[in-house]
């Protein structure tokens, strides 16, 4: 008898494990967003206009986990921003605020993450000898020059900011991996967008449980992965929620198609999916089929 934890294990390998993702993402920290005052908008429009490869993804923590902030299980904002630093290639912090100053701090000092690090710092700033000078940031350089880019935030050139950006990222994604498997969150907005579409509409607790049922990610790490993964494809406009339950959109479904359209395995993955949407349309009627008795 077919589940619908049936069918996310038959995503996960049919879809997800043959899937090449080529987009170098990067988090991109820094100021608050609601500072009118904040670099990062306007860099993150810049980086996103020049592809590398297959695209330029760029991340901002808050947007991804304010539903894991907010809500009951509340979780550290460190433990969410660790979990998805190391499913990026690059970690990009705008030294611009006193925050801003204490996640550099943190993440030089990880020697997991130390290495994917790059500091924005103030030009005026390049010559203090302060703790964040002679610190943080004397170790990034110490590990690669590059990785400390100085700017003039004052007369600020998104362009060629984003280029000095894009330099150094193409080189730390050559010396470091990401997680590919469905505990990285970046991986696991692929997957959704699959069950999204082969199950709408959908509730959050329906998709993680499909999720879960891979048995890729971790019990302790599902809800959050699976939150952060849902947040990325509502924030990039690839699904819609509605009354509680995601509907995949105009975009998310053409986005679809075009990853199926590249793929080698196009032929099977529309079976995999026609077979998918079958299996939770026989689920669904024994469900109403049993409330009925």
């Amino acid at each position: 008898m077919r589940t619908i934890e049936n069918v996310g294990i038959a995503i996960a390998n049919g879809f997800t494990k043959n899937l090449d993702v080529s987009a170098i993402t990067v988090f991109l920290a820094g100021g608050s967003l609601t500072s009118t005052n904040s670099i990062r908008p306007l860099l993150r429009k810049e980086l996103r206009r020049h592809p590398y490869v297959r695209g330029f993804d760029v991340l901002y923590p808050e947007q991804l986990f304010d539903e894991l902030l907010l809500g009951k299980g509340r979780h550290d904002l460190l433990e969410l921003e660790n979990m998805l630093a190391k499913s990026t290639h690059a970690i990009i912090i705008i030294v611009e605020s006193s925050g801003s100053i204490a996640e550099l701090g943190t993440f030089v000092n990880s020697d997991a993450l130390r290495p994917k690090v790059v500091a924005i710092i103030d030009k005026k700033h390049r010559s203090d000898r302060s703790f964040i000078m002679l610190g943080p940031v004397a170790t990034l350089r110490k590990i690669r020059r590059e990785a400390v880019i100085t700017h003039d935030f004052k007369q600020l050139d998104p362009k060629k900011l984003a280029e000095n950006i894009r330099r150094v990222t193409r080189l730390i994604a050559q010396d470091t991996t990401v997680n590919d498997t469905l505990s990285n969150p970046i991986r696991a907005q692929y997957f959704f967008l699959a069950s999204i579409f082969v199950t709408q509409p959908v509730n959050s607790a329906t998709l993680i449980k499909m999720l879960e049922a891979t048995g890729e990610c971790s019990d302790a790490n599902t809800t959050m992965v699976g939150i952060t993964a849902l947040n990325m494809l509502i924030r990039q406009k690839d699904a819609t929620k509605e009354a509680n339950k995601y509907i995949i959109s105009e975009q998310g479904s053409q986005r679809l198609s075009d990853i199926m359209e590249s793929s080698r395995k196009k032929r099977q993955l529309v079976q995999l999916f026609d077979k998918c949407r079958v299996d939770v349309l026989n689920v669904t009627l024994r469900k109403s089929k049993r409330r009925d008795m």
